[in-house]
C-alpha cells in the first residue's frame, strides 16, 4: 500500500486488485491471531466456543467476475441458485412480493408472447 503507483496511472481493476491483496497477505494473518487469542480466553468466550472474522465481503472478486458467475448461477438449465439467493450473498434486501395486478400482467405478457411466437409472426 505504501508503494502504491501514483493516482494517473491506477485503474479500477488495479485498486481493486490492491485491495485484495492488503486483505489477504496484511489482515488476514492478524485477523487470525486475535480470533485465535479471543477464542482461547476463557473470560471472553463461553464453553468451547470459537471467534471467527467475517471477511468474505472483502474477498468478493471483482463486479464484473460477480456478473459473470451469477449469470451462470442463475442459468434456467444449469444453474444452482435462486435470485434469492443471490441477493442474500450480495447483502440485499429479498425482493417485495409483486402484487396480483402484476402477477396477472406478466401471466397476460408471457401468453401474449407464446400465441405471437407460435404463429411465427
Amino acid at each position: 500500500m505504501i508503494a502504491a503507483p501514483s493516482s494517473d496511472s491506477m485503474t479500477y481493476a488495479t485498486v481493486e486488485q490492491q485491495s485484495l491483496d492488503f486483505v489477504r497477505f496484511s489482515l488476514t494473518p492478524w485477523l487470525r491471531r486475535v480470533e485465535l487469542a479471543v477464542s482461547s480466553d476463557r473470560d471472553l468466550t463461553f464453553d468451547r466456543q470459537y471467534v471467527q472474522f467475517s471477511i468474505d465481503a472483502l474477498l468478493r472478486p471483482d463486479s464484473a467476475g460477480r456478473a459473470a458467475f451469477y449469470r451462470e448461477a442463475l442459468d434456467p438449465i444449469h444453474g444452482w441458485l435462486t435470485r434469492a439467493e443471490v441477493r442474500e450473498l450480495e447483502d440485499m434486501p429479498p425482493e417485495p412480493e409483486p402484487s396480483p395486478a402484476a402477477v396477472m400482467a406478466r401471466a397476460i405478457n408471457n401468453v401474449m408472447e407464446a400465441s405471437t411466437n407460435g404463429n411465427g409472426s
